[in-house]
């Protein structure tokens, strides 16, 4: 019985999380993004209690490898990046954000900031969708 129980408080766990989708005001959470230049972006994944952060900046990198595939773009650095963690349930979604700049080829220097948006894909794609 008390396994049953378990299985489903998991399942109720999961439904609440925040699904991966555009962001939406009165929704769960979602991505939102802003195209700065040509090559740079800024993108922000809002999740809410349930959502962890790991899980968010998953979704925020896959997010992140979308814009660059449908922009023709391979390759991505993270710049920068912060997240922002509410004080009481009442102040709001906590949020993970980074800014990026897009590149057709390999860079020159790689370093661990920079990701290829196909490998991205590959990698978290199974999980984004069943989320769907």
């Amino acid at each position: 019985m008390k396994k049953i129980i378990l299985v489903l408080l998991g399942l109720m766990l999961v439904a609440c999380a925040t699904p991966y989708q555009p962001f939406e005001l009165f929704g769960r959470g979602g991505y939102q993004d802003h195209q700065i230049s040509e090559d740079t972006f800024q993108v922000t994944y809002y999740g809410n209690g349930v959502t962890n952060m790991q899980t968010m900046n998953s979704l925020l990198l896959y997010r992140t490898a979308e814009i660059a595939t449908e922009k023709n773009f391979r390759y991505f650095e993270v710049l920068e990046g912060s997240m922002r963690i509410p004080v009481s349930a009442y102040d709001g979604f906590k949020s993970v954000q980074h800014t990026v700049r897009m590149y057709k080829d390999q860079p020159a220097i790689t370093t661990p900031r920079i990701y290829s948006a196909s490998k991205v894909k590959e990698e978290f794609g199974p999980y984004i969708n069943q989320q769907k």
